[in-house]
């Protein structure tokens, strides 16, 4: 099942540790997830309704109308200054939450190689297009 996390938490996978920021998307086993939602740590949320983080909610204005009509601008602003460490990871955080939208739930083991590849696109040892790859042979 799918989950939002309320409060940054630290995880201990079989990598290490890792945070989870407020606002991520995971998915977990129920059994796994009951402790952390009735600490509220983390919420339950349908696939289909996964909320954006609220810096990521704020459309911004199209800047020009293009050829064919259709409007052409951001429709998400990143935080964080063009350039950084922080603004490179927020990016790829929202296409990966963007790609994983609406997605059928997998099992535990196909979640993990999800959350693995994530984790190691994030960290710069995998690209976005083996991301992409791996969500189109588990799926």
């Amino acid at each position: 099942m799918t989950y939002q996390v309320l409060t940054e938490l630290k995880v201990k996978t079989r990598q290490g540790e890792a945070i989870l920021k407020t606002g991520s998307m995971i998915r977990l086993d129920p059994a796994k997830a009951t402790p952390l939602i009735e600490s509220r740590k983390i919420k339950h949320v349908e696939s289909a309704k996964i909320p954006l983080p609220e810096d990521r909610q704020t459309p911004i204005a199209p800047k020009e109308i293009g050829e064919s009509g259709a409007t052409v601008g951001a429709i998400w602003r990143n935080p964080y200054p063009q350039g950084t460490l922080e603004a490179r990871q927020t990016s790829l955080e929202v296409v990966i939450e963007a790609m994983l939208y609406g997605l059928p739930p997998v099992d535990d083991e196909q979640t993990r190689q999800i959350n693995d590849m994530a984790r190691y696109v994030l960290s710069g040892k995998a690209k976005l297009a083996e991301f992409r790859r791996l969500l189109g042979l588990l799926h």
